[in-house]
């Protein structure tokens, strides 16, 4: 079980390291609507847990959120990327860590999954992304027969992401 103590919410920014002295986020992307929101972490419910890695785990959630310049707030759902600090130390991969951060706050492409927030409480790190529902593409694969023209079109996807990507001088690897 994963919970967020509401009180000790620090908000990491991609230009500064998490001290515990500082207050920042990530800034807010557009969401489809063109407007910048803003997550409240203290918020968050977990709704599910979604997928695994080997660092971290994904949780379905929901929580507050607002548009920048209004005070209205509005329940939505997100996944959010739960990190385990001692395992980041333990493996010295914290690294990783904040070059993912980075460049997921730093990219703004239709197809790929966008950070909203990011922010350490106690001894974990929190990425509150966007929600991707449906089935896995690899099992997707595995289980039923895609036709030349679906193949066409799903690869030219991931050039097009990988397009965005390099013209970015952006190179990555773990492609899902």
């Amino acid at each position: 079980s994963v919970r967020v103590n509401r009180e000790a919410v620090e908000h990491i920014a991609p230009e500064q390291e998490s001290d515990g002295h500082r207050d920042a986020q990530v800034p807010h992307r557009s969401n489809h609507r063109g407007a910048s929101i803003k997550i409240d972490p203290r918020s968050l419910s977990i709704i599910k847990s979604v997928g695994k890695g080997g660092f971290s785990r994904v949780f379905h959630v929901s929580c507050d959120t607002r548009r920048q310049g209004e005070s209205q707030r509005e329940r939505k759902e997100f996944a959010l990327k739960v990190i385990p600090i001692r395992l980041l130390v333990k493996n010295k991969v914290e690294h990783t860590v904040r070059h993912e951060r980075d460049v997921m706050g730093s990219i703004n492409h239709p197809s790929i999954i966008r950070l909203y927030s990011a922010f350490k409480a106690h001894d974990h790190i929190y990425f509150v992304m966007d929600l991707v529902n449906g089935l896995d593409f690899y099992w997707c694969m595995q289980h039923f027969e895609i036709s030349e023209k679906g193949a066409k079109f799903y690869i030219a996807q991931v050039v097009l992401m990988l397009e965005y990507l390099h013209s970015r001088t952006i190179a990555y690897r773990d492609i899902k």
